[in-house]
């Protein structure tokens, strides 16, 4: 038995020993404790304890087949009082293998203020907001994690019946490859520890059929809006309709094949549109009427596309936005 070097109190009156994948380890602590936070806990010591004829100094051993790092997260927070999210009061990030592990042992074994702790922090980094998602500064500041956890959260989301995870956590599959990537398993990087197809294997068939079909959804919207903003020049207040008429036409002619095929890659499906249509608008391009037009209609248009989310990959979401309007907060 190997005894944990942070979780062990030499007057705990009972040890844990948790066992997965060949790996073990041991926590000491006080029953009374796990009692009082957790009847699962108090479930299992009831059931166990008169049976357990493993000991260690007078301590009885309770076998637990639970991942010994999973578990160690949790009894970090509730023997040592430890503090994921803050250094003293400013927020920190916290590893996503921490909070996964503080959902599911906190889901599992019903603590309650834990397991809504780590949602709450979840929730900051795939928030429902679509100016909050476009805040990847912030948004990372809560979170250490990157878009190759996003099956995991689709997966936590299902697990603790948090539907708000889903459609961010969805777009995030649909933004780690291209959509034949996603279905041949094509497009891993060579230094890549896992392949694209090796981490959307973690979805559900259901959760894959909605990665697959959303993808298309939103890479067909980004082509219309592309053609949108083509269109919305010159605008009804152009000042140069000439000049603005061959800013399009220039456009127009400097697009390479490759260039709108990367720009409908799935990294780029909520990108801004506006500032890479008209470089060098400033130079004889765009007049400021169209200028304006076409940054707003941009804008409109990715804030519409988030708010299709729930629909395009077919799932419930109550309060989620459903008009550019709400989500701009336009009453």
């Amino acid at each position: 038995m190997v005894e944990d070097q942070d979780v062990w109190f030499h007057d705990g009156d009972v040890i844990l020993d948790a066992r997965a994948d060949g790996t073990s380890l041991a926590f000491r602590v006080y029953r009374d404790v796990l009692e009082r936070d957790s009847k699962v806990f108090a479930d299992i010591l009831a059931q166990s304890l008169p049976r357990s004829r493993r000991t260690a100094d007078c301590c009885p051993i309770v076998d637990i087949q639970e991942d010994p790092s999973d578990i160690k997260t949790l009894l970090l927070v509730l023997f040592c009082g430890n503090d994921f999210y803050h250094d003293y009061d400013a927020p920190i990030p916290v590893d996503f293998a921490q909070l996964s592990a503080l959902i599911r042992m906190g889901h599992k074994y019903a603590i309650q203020d834990i397991l809504e702790d780590a949602l709450a922090r979840l929730k900051k980094h795939y928030p429902s907001d679509f100016y909050s998602w476009e805040d990847v500064m912030t948004r990372t500041s809560y979170v250490k994690s990157a878009a190759a956890n996003a099956p995991k959260v689709v997966a936590l989301s299902r697990l603790t019946n948090t539907p708000s995870l889903l459609p961010s956590a969805l777009l995030d599959c649909c933004s780690t490859t291209t959509l034949a990537d996603t279905v041949l398993g094509e497009g891993a990087a060579e230094d890549s520890p896992c392949s694209h197809s090796d981490m959307l294997s973690q979805l559900e068939h259901e959760d894959l059929g909605r990665v697959i079909t959303g993808k298309a959804e939103l890479t067909h919207a980004r082509a219309l809006r592309m053609l949108a903003l083509l269109r919305s020049v010159p605008c009804e207040f152009c000042n140069r309709p000439e000049r603005c008429a061959l800013a399009v036409q220039r456009t127009l002619q400097e697009f390479e094949l490759g260039e709108l095929k990367e720009a409908t890659r799935g990294q780029h499906l909520f990108s801004p549109l506006h500032e890479w249509f008209w470089e060098g608008a400033e130079n004889g391009g765009l007049c400021g009427p169209c200028d304006a037009t076409s940054m707003q209609l941009d804008n409109t248009m990715r804030v519409e596309a988030w708010c299709m989310l729930p629909k395009v990959f077919d799932v419930r979401v109550d309060g989620w936005p459903e008009t550019w309007q709400a989500a701009m907060g336009i009453v």
